[in-house]
């Protein structure tokens, strides 16, 4: 079973027996009302405690700005990572419909991609997931629907000219 849900005094008095400092019982109170005690303590368990305990000088508050700074990391790389995976569908979309055509039946026909091994079925359910998508057959549209995952393993299968259209470097050579 899960652990016992404890209300705000009930998880400050649990915290402070495990030897966290305590600056202001309002600020516990605060932090805790509006973030889980999971998100803000518990997460961070192997970096502020050792053997069940808070190490020394360690208070809520460096805790909960750790996890502020943690987040506001968290959502640099989230916005970046959105940001390449834009890019990425877009070069997608450019190059497949350049080299592919621009219907669903051209760009997604599975004579396009490179088999290798025993990966057919891999293709053909990324093609056959992508062709269920709903809306614009161009792939400009279509592309916006489609998770990266999906986009990257169609990437796996194009052949390397194509490749090399979309992502026009390697990073093996120096």
């Amino acid at each position: 079973m899960g652990k016992e849900i404890l209300f705000t005094e009930q998880q400050i008095e649990q915290l402070k027996e495990k030897g966290l400092i305590i600056e202001s019982i309002n600020n516990a109170k605060e932090i805790l009302k509006h973030f889980s005690s999971f998100d803000v303590i518990e997460v961070y368990e192997k970096l502020f405690m050792k053997d069940g305990r808070f190490k020394e000088n360690i208070t809520i508050e460096k805790i909960f700005q750790f996890y502020h700074y943690d987040r506001s990391i968290q959502n640099i790389l989230f916005k970046y990572t959105v940001y390449i995976e834009r890019v990425f569908k877009n070069k997608m979309a450019s190059v497949i419909s350049e080299n592919l055509g621009v219907r669903k039946e051209e760009y997604l026909n599975i004579k396009n991609y490179i088999l290798r091994n025993d990966s057919e079925e891999i293709i053909r359910n990324v093609i056959e997931e992508i062709n269920e998508l709903s809306g614009d057959e161009n792939p400009y549209i279509l592309f916006k629907k489609v998770t990266f995952s999906k986009m990257t393993s169609l990437y796996d299968f194009l052949s390397e000219e194509i490749k090399e259209k979309i992502i026009p470097f390697n990073f093996l050579q120096t």
